[in-house]
């Protein structure tokens, strides 16, 4: 698990970047600044923690997948690999399937769990729900296919909505991982609630009804997941969790 955590760690870190980098920015210069970052989060790696060294130049397999996969901030030229929802779905399951099975090989080799390892994966966790999970929720909307999604109101509300969704699934991994249940079954169907009226007055179209759901899917799915990893690794590790 210490090399997923590390993997989230870049991943994390590098989507952040991707949109707090000027778009006047060359393409040049945004690539070459991710890779001064995965470098250094690698490195870091290498010398810090018990990550085996030959395993992290793999590791950019993942990630040139999810850079590939995801446009987050302005554009990448890795990004055209993506131009498709199909090309963009054999990317998404490209970067899940070798991120399994880096983590399985790191896992195999002794290296997996320790002390440390758990807050490193926590602290991977939390960067990863922030924008990189807005961008996969991005993703899963798309795929829905042109015109089908209704169009975003600008301003205040699409920039509230870009902090509600990371606020919302760190809030209910926290919940889950903490076994309160009955309150995160509230705060779903509280955000059900309030969102109502908005997809009843849309009724005749269905296309909001539609987005909300699956945009909200995407966004617990990945949160209970979060839950699920960090409720392992603390098992594996023989950590009690409250």
């Amino acid at each position: 698990m210490t090399f997923l955590s590390v993997l989230l760690i870049a991943i994390g870190a590098a989507d952040i970047m991707r949109v707090l980098l000027p778009h006047r920015w060359g393409a040049s210069a945004r690539l070459l600044s991710l890779a001064v970052l995965f470098l250094t989060v690698l490195t870091a790696a290498g010398l810090v923690f018990s990550v085996p060294w030959w395993l992290l130049p793999w590791g950019l397999l993942p990630v040139l997948c999810w850079l590939a996969a995801l446009r987050i901030g302005a554009p990448l030229p890795v990004n055209s690999l993506a131009a498709s929802s199909a090309r963009q779905s054999l990317l998404i399951i490209g970067f899940l399937l070798s991120t399994a099975a880096l983590t399985a090989a790191d896992y195999r080799l002794g290296a997996g769990v320790d002390h440390h390892t758990l807050p490193l994966l926590a602290a991977g966790l939390l960067l990863f729900l922030t924008v990189s999970a807005n961008g996969l929720v991005r993703a899963a909307l798309r795929q829905d296919g042109p015109g089908e999604q209704p169009a975003p109101a600008e301003g205040s509300q699409l920039k509230g909505g870009r902090w509600i969704g990371p606020l919302e699934r760190i809030t209910l991994t926290g919940l889950l991982v903490t076994g309160a249940y009955p309150v995160a079954a509230g705060l779903i169907a509280a955000k059900g609630i309030v969102r109502f009226p908005e997809i009843q007055a849309d009724q005749n179209n269905g296309n909001k009804a539609e987005y909300f759901l699956v945009g909200s899917f995407v966004s617990w799915t990945v949160a209970m997941a979060a839950a699920g990893l960090l409720y392992l690794t603390s098992l594996t590790a023989g950590v009690s969790l409250p």
